[in-house]
């Protein structure tokens, strides 16, 4: 899969797609509402044709409150309000956006396009809108193929890709099709059965033969689907009617003679016209049509293509078909958890009437199960619940008049978090919190392409060596019952702001009365001790204080015989191996009178600047003396607690600096100018 620029409207060069492998372009973009067949349409249709198993996915738009700006839909408003005449094409997937619970978000475009076609094809979720939606659905196209791929050895014409989504959406919004949703709401699970099953055929049309597919209806099915789609012939730019090639699909039952036709909307250019429910007629207006039938008889029927009017062909086509029964569990399921204390929607596929149902709860191996709710609606297919703070493997069921449908076993948790305890140049040590229940941990490894079993363990910590760590990214997911639970996030084992043991070290103040300097650590993992040292004018370090043992990763680092000035301290940290480890150097201006100040360096270089340091947000008050008691310089500082005093106008010799501090005592220094 790939995605395209708006930087160029007309589709990218199709021999590059080719040799990339690209078998599913996303179009998530957009321009103003443009409500005709223009010459970029016209040019993906044919693209299409070029290369058939090439799939575009376009957002539908996120224009749907603005009325078409010309075309047979001018003025009408929130219809026909697709942004790009290239979204108008024929070959190619429009798609709308919905909210979680299955709802047609306000602002998402909706059809018909310019010659009353259907569009958008498709709804999914997109929580940014069209744009996130049809990401979405690019996606679900690539299991598709990918499932086709498996079986056949090849890629899939996008034509069947199209028929599989189209036939396996669940309803959304009005019955049956409508220019707001479609042919529904995208569901992945059934489009990638609808291949996995073969239910599903291809043939060639031409004028006035038809071609019959016999199926087989089971006892209990609520509802036969049936899609057929094809790749029509590009139409002439701005033409009116951009159909050129028209195949009808019919559904008969041989035993009775009956007959029925696809879902056909009115697409007269007047309001009330466009919300009117599809009506059951032959369609000569789409290259995609849709029959169903609910409640049939079990038995055999058939599904008859007829190459209506046939100017180009032969016409390859693909019909998709499914019998909708039952309940279904969709989330949660064995691939999908819940997370543990947190909002959950759990959702369930159901093919029948509005029925109520009990929705229960039990941990795996628990006898009893806990009602959630005494009566939901199967027909809404959904349930918030938050879910117990817990770390568990669980099931739900629904329990109605006719049976009772278990979900999968999942589990409810946190996801773990993994933390890089050191990550230092030979080894770096990996830790994360211990599940109850959890009697092993999956370590994960990213490999070329995706994570990878890395290593199991017993402990909730991991050594890697130097070769490991360099892979960088890793994760961990806890194995309960024998089953591994929802892996965490992947960290990246390399980052800087791990460090090797040392995450910071920064004093607690950088003027003070007190020396403190807090140290935070990764881990404590074989630390033996850790010692605060100041730094000594030969540039040797003293040992100021010695914490052993260590139990905490935080600690506040003191030095209860600090020197006035400014002092330079480090944290050495002592292992049990022997190894010893530093922290960065810093720095501490120690002024242990709240009226005291510092000055430094004494002496100091003509035209280089003098500091001083005084107390914390108090202004100071400065005047230099020469030896003949003549005033050289005054002013007063703004209250910061560090200030630079320039010397460039004084000359080499001796000085009086006297400071007043904000109403206290004067203070005097002697300072020398070399």
């Amino acid at each position: 899969m790939a995605q395209s620029s708006y930087d160029n409207l007309l589709p990218d060069n199709t021999t590059t797609l080719a040799s990339q492998g690209v078998s599913v372009q996303n179009h998530s973009y957009g321009v103003a509402v443009e409500n005709f067949y223009g010459l970029e349409a016209r040019a993906y249709d044919q693209q299409v044709r070029q290369r058939p198993e090439l799939l575009h996915v376009f957002s539908a738009g996120n224009s749907g409150n603005q009325p078409a700006p010309a075309g047979s839909y001018a003025g009408l408003a929130g219809v026909a309000n697709l942004t790009g005449q290239f979204k108008n094409s024929k070959n190619t997937l429009s798609v709308g956006a919905t909210d979680a619970l299955g709802q047609v978000v306000p602002l998402s475009s909706r059809g018909p396009a310019a010659d009353g076609r259907l569009k958008p094809e498709l709804v999914a979720f997109g929580d940014g809108g069209t744009s996130d939606a049809a990401a979405l659905v690019s996606g679900i196209s690539l299991l598709v193929q990918q499932a086709y791929r498996d079986q056949q050895s090849k890629l899939p014409a996008s034509a069947l890709v199209k028929a599989a989504l189209l036939n396996a959406a669940d309803d959304a919004g009005r019955p049956n099709v409508d220019f707001v949703a479609g042919y529904g709401q995208a569901d992945a699970l059934g489009a990638v059965q609808t291949i996995l099953e073969r239910r599903f055929a291809e043939g060639l049309a031409t004028q006035s033969q038809e071609q019959i597919f016999t199926i087989t209806v089971p006892a209990g099915t609520h509802r036969l689907k049936a899609t057929l789609v094809w790749n029509d012939p590009e139409a002439a730019a701005n033409a009116t009617t951009t159909l050129v090639n028209d195949l009808d699909l019919t559904l008969a039952r041989p035993a009775t003679g009956q007959r029925w036709l696809p879902w056909t909307l009115s697409s007269f250019a007047h309001l009330d016209s466009l919300a009117l429910p599809a009506r059951r007629q032959a369609n000569h207006r789409d290259n995609a049509e849709q029959i169903t039938l609910d409640l049939p008889t079990a038995g055999t029927y058939e599904l008859r293509v007829r190459g209506y009017n046939v100017a180009q062909g032969p016409q390859a086509f693909s019909l998709a078909y499914e019998f909708e029964s039952g309940l279904t569990w969709v989330h949660p399921t064995r691939a999908r958890n819940l997370r543990a204390a947190e909002s959950a929607l759990l959702r369930w596929q159901w093919a029948g009437p509005a029925t109520a149902a009990r929705l229960e709860y039990r941990p795996v191996g628990q006898p009893t199960w806990t009602i959630l709710a005494p009566s939901v609606n199967l027909a809404q297919q959904t349930f918030r619940w938050t879910t117990p703070e817990t770390t568990e493997l669980a099931q739900l069921r629904l329990l109605t008049g006719a049976g009772t449908v278990e979900s999968d076993t999942f589990f409810v948790a946190r996801p773990l978090a993994l933390q890089v305890g050191y990550n230092c140049p030979d080894e770096t040590l990996l830790t994360w919190a211990r599940v109850p229940g959890a009697t092993r941990y999956q370590v994960y490894q990213l490999g070329a392409t995706h994570l990878q079993p890395f290593r199991l363990v017993a402990d909730t910590a991991v050594v890697l060596t130097a070769a490991e760590a360099a892979t960088r990214h890793f994760a961990v997911a806890p194995v309960i019952q024998g089953r591994v639970g929802e892996r965490g996030s992947t960290t990246d084992v390399t980052q800087v702001t791990h460090g090797c043991y040392v995450r910071s070290f920064l004093p607690r103040q950088l003027v003070t009365d007190t020396v403190r300097l807090d140290l935070t650590l990764g881990t404590t993992y074989r630390l033996q001790a850790v010692v605060l040292e100041r730094r000594l004018a030969d540039g040797s370090f003293q040992t100021v204080q010695t914490i052993t043992p260590v139990r905490r990763t935080s600690l506040v680092l003191t030095d209860p015989s600090a020197l006035a000035g400014r002092a330079q301290y480090r944290a050495r940290l002592v292992l049990t191996t022997g190894q010893l480890l530093y922290s960065a150097i810093e720095e501490v201006f120690f002024v242990p009178s709240a009226s005291d100040v510092l000055v430094y360096p004494v002496p100091v270089v003509a035209g280089e600047p003098l500091t001083l340091v005084g107390p914390r947000d108090q202004a100071l008050h400065i005047r230099i003396f020469d030896l003949t008691g003549r005033l050289r310089l005054e002013r007063t500082t703004d209250g910061g607690t560090i200030q630079a005093q320039d010397t460039h106008a004084l000359g080499k010799g001796t000085y009086l600096l006297r400071i007043s501090v904000a109403g206290s005592r004067e203070v005097t220094r002697r300072i020398v100018v070399l």
